[in-house]
């Protein structure tokens, strides 16, 4: 099992130290020693202050690099060995991004890859968009005799053939048609019942049926 070098200093129960309201209202924290006789409560208080803390970061990185954590002077290496615990711990602790959690992900340019545990890099995004553009430029425009792309249009009186009606169009058109078809027929029926009315008029054995008063029709008939 990997060790540190680095461990806490006075952090026993009965540790000769300086309570920390003491440590905090003390001239010294400022100013630092001076010359003469310093008590020891407060030496251990301000190395238990920097020990505890060294300690435990040799502790972290010796956990999660599998490696000694050396009291050497060595700066570089112990900077290289946090560095490398800080990433196992992204590494090890962190799960991997998905569809259902966050996490980390790792960076993809394919612009034909199935996968969806990677995230796409700005460049596939680009080249996804140039091969979109360029497969639309060779699209020709629809027409009579060939399929293409069309512009949408909703007027219900063009006589364009390049143009595709909307549903609004063919609503509008339906609608007018029906609205015509009921007038036409409401027309159809007012003319029969007319002619049906003038025929009952016309009929010999309704003929003078009508008149009120037959024998003044007769008198100014002269007959």
């Amino acid at each position: 099992m990997a060790k540190s070098d680095f461990k806490a200093f006075a952090i026993g129960e009965n540790a000769n130290t300086l309570s920390q309201e003491e440590y905090e209202s003390s001239d010294f924290i400022e100013e630092g020693f001076k010359s003469g006789i310093a008590r020891s409560e407060r030496l251990n208080k301000v190395w238990r202050q920097s020990s505890v803390i060294a300690a435990v970061i040799g502790k972290y990185i010796a956990e999660k690099t599998g490696e000694d954590v050396m009291d050497d002077g060595d700066l570089e290496k112990l900077v290289a060995q946090l560095d490398l615990a800080l990433k196992q711990k992204i590494t090890t602790e962190i799960p991997d991004a998905s569809l259902t959690q966050k996490g980390i992900s790792q960076l993809n340019s394919a612009t034909n890859s199935d996968r969806e545990d990677q995230a796409a890099t700005p460049k596939a995004v680009h080249d996804v968009r140039k091969i979109a553009e360029s497969k639309l430029s060779g699209v020709s425009d629809a027409s009579l005799t060939q399929k293409g792309i069309v512009q949408l249009s909703s007027a219900t009186n063009s006589t364009s053939e390049t143009l595709a009606a909307t549903p609004k169009a063919i609503k509008e058109a339906y609608d007018f048609a029906n609205t015509a078809n009921v007038a036409a027929k409401n027309a159809h029926d007012e003319a029969n019942r007319a002619t049906d009315n003038a025929n009952s008029r016309l009929s010999k054995n309704q003929n003078g049926a009508d008149i009120p008063n037959k024998s003044e029709f007769i008198k100014n008939l002269g007959l």
